[in-house]
């Protein structure tokens, strides 16, 4: 059983709004590969240095981020000399792509420093979206071959519940970033409709006070916003209130969503944007794209049929794509390379 280094590991106890992508992903791995960082990684890079001699493969999220951090530049020089010694002594690298560049900065010159270290270093890259193919080959095509495209893993669906009346006509929720694109909806909305005819519930913290400000400022009328997390369950029950689940995501950087998969999980039905993941389910019939925001209008005055998405003929989806399955073809493809 090769030893995996995973990171990031996580605090859950400390971080405000925890990914449970992360959560779900280390116990992917354990059915077939021993963790070797038991612990958060609290240390950084150094953290890589510290399990060198005891990790086989390390697989990394995110890490395109660490210029970001805390003495992250310098973070980035000893992440450049653990790529050399990792490659020296045959270590695995297996990156995972979930954004085309980092959400909080596109074009700088340590963005771009990650991005050609890892392509380069890297055994395996995995992406959730199709578009991830698309852009390695577009950008870095000397190493489209180290690409894996995986549809995001699933967990099972929520167990169906009683219709409920529709209170709203789109619903977002989520942690609210820039890169989510809500401020530019927010702003259309209240450019183009006059009088305000649509009901909208957005609800997701927003930690960024600068940000909430702006948002506040273009909120129109008929739209309800609450700065508050609420467990995936009382998500559930907003989303089968509501006509449309809403993703306003900006094409910049964004290739996935776990909060799309598990807005399916949910029944709800799905309103994204035309490319990344929400195009790949397009052809599925889980997902309706726009390509402008005026595509939304013209999908709720054509559906006037206020019903969740049937689950019932999607096992073999939610069964191909569940993180068992993931955890095997991560395994299959490792064992390839």
């Amino acid at each position: 059983m090769l030893n995996v280094y995973f990171y990031p590991k996580i605090n859950y106890e400390s971080t405000q709004s925890p990914n449970p992508y992360i959560f779900h992903f280390e116990k992917a791995l354990e059915r077939h590969y021993h963790l070797v960082n038991k612990q958060y990684n609290k240390n950084g890079i150094l953290d890589f240095f510290k399990y060198f001699f005891k990790t086989d493969v390390y697989i990394l999220n995110w890490i395109e981020d660490l210029p970001l951090y805390r003495f992250g530049k310098i973070q980035t020089l000893f992440f450049t000399v653990f790529l050399f010694f990792a490659r020296i002594a045959g270590k695995k690298i297996v990156w995972v792509l979930h954004n085309k560049y980092s959400h909080f900065t596109q074009d700088s010159f340590w963005t771009k420093l990650m991005f050609g270290l890892l392509m380069r270093h890297s055994e395996l890259i995995l992406t959730h979206s199709s578009s991830g193919v698309d852009f390695v080959q577009e950008d870095y095509p000397r190493f489209v071959h180290k690409i894996k495209y995986f549809i995001h893993p699933i967990l099972p669906a929520f167990s169906p519940i009683a219709s409920s009346k529709k209170q709203y006509d789109l619903f977002i929720w989520g942690t609210l970033h820039p890169y989510k694109g809500v401020l530019e909806f927010l702003k259309y909305l209240k450019e183009s409709f006059k009088p305000f005819s649509l009901k909208i519930f957005i609800c997701g913290r927003c930690f960024d006070e600068v940000y909430k400000k702006e948002l506040m400022r273009y909120i129109p009328d008929g739209v309800e916003y609450e700065d508050k997390f609420y467990e995936l369950e009382d998500i559930r029950n907003f989303a089968q209130q509501s006509k449309y689940v809403l993703f306003t995501h900006k094409p910049t950087s964004v290739l996935s969503s776990g909060a799309l998969m598990d807005a399916i999980r949910m029944g709800a039905k799905i309103i994204g944007p035309n490319f990344g993941a929400f195009r790949d389910l397009k052809s599925s019939g889980l997902v309706r794209t726009y390509d402008n925001y005026d595509d939304i209008r013209t999908i709720l005055n054509e559906d006037q049929v206020d019903q969740a998405l049937d689950l019932s003929g999607l096992d073999q989806f939610f069964c191909e794509n569940s993180w068992e399955a993931f955890g095997d073809k991560l395994k299959l493809a490792l064992d390839e390379h």
